[in-house]
């Protein structure tokens, strides 16, 4: 919820004069999926991490330019 408003809050005060965003954290890749679905603005290029269903979706649907899938196990050893 706290994402959801921080990243909304950006966008509803910075959205057309932002051309690019990126996250390195699960939910505020998530988050900013959807809220850019929901706003509809393919415009923005946004990559984010791992394989959480509204990111692959907005890959699908053209909101999310790509994403990264971790790996815990290589990452650790």
């Amino acid at each position: 919820e706290a994402a959801t408003e921080k990243v909304g809050g950006i966008l509803a005060a910075n959205g057309p004069d932002i051309d690019g965003m990126i996250s390195v954290a699960y939910v505020g890749s998530s988050v900013a999926a959807t809220l850019l679905k929901n706003i509809g603005d393919g415009r923005i290029k946004f990559v984010g991490i791992d394989d959480d269903q509204a990111v692959l979706d907005g890959i699908r649907d053209g909101y999310v330019v790509g994403t990264m899938s971790q790996n815990p196990y290589g990452q650790a050893y």
